[in-house]
Order: C-alpha cells, then structure tokens, then sequence
C-alpha cells in the first residue's frame, strides 16, 4: 500500500493513526506512511445541491461572457473567493 508514497500515488489508510489501528496491518492496500493534508483539503465534500449549483453558474458564465476571457476570469475569481467550494 505504501508503494507510490515517494510520488504521492498511494491512497493513505484511514485508519491506521487511530486508537485501535489498521486491523489489516501489512496486508493492508493503503499506505501507513504520514501524510501531510493538501490546503484544499477539507475533509467534507460540498452537497450534491451545491456542486451542481456551482456547475450551473459557471455555465451561466460561460455562456454570458463566452470567449471573453479576462471577464470571465475576473468573474470567477469574485465567486471563488466567496465558496469554498470553488
């Protein structure tokens, strides 16, 4: 499970740092190495509802502004700066 680690290609194991352990031990397919958590990296993904609003917007934007890049990009900076999502 540890193989890819050095990459970042491996999968950590969920609950290996528990209190009670990885029950699967060296058998286990997921990594015990530590692992240092990405900034994007909540631990909670956005409700369906959200995601698909978000996908909604964006393809407003998208059509609204089309090829004009600098809108759009200014755009979608005022909206992910107010999502966490985004």
């Amino acid at each position: 499970g540890s193989e890819g680690h050095v990459n970042g290609l491996c999968k950590p194991c969920r609950f290996v740092h528990t209190h009670q352990g990885c029950k699967s031990g060296s058998n286990c397919s997921f990594c015990h190495l530590p692992h240092v958590p990405q900034l994007n990296q909540s631990g909670n993904r956005p409700s369906k509802q959200r995601r698909r609003a978000c996908k909604e917007l964006l393809n407003s934007l998208h059509a609204q502004y089309g090829d004009q890049s600098d809108k759009t990009s200014n755009m979608l900076k005022v909206v992910a700066s107010q999502s966490v999502y985004m």
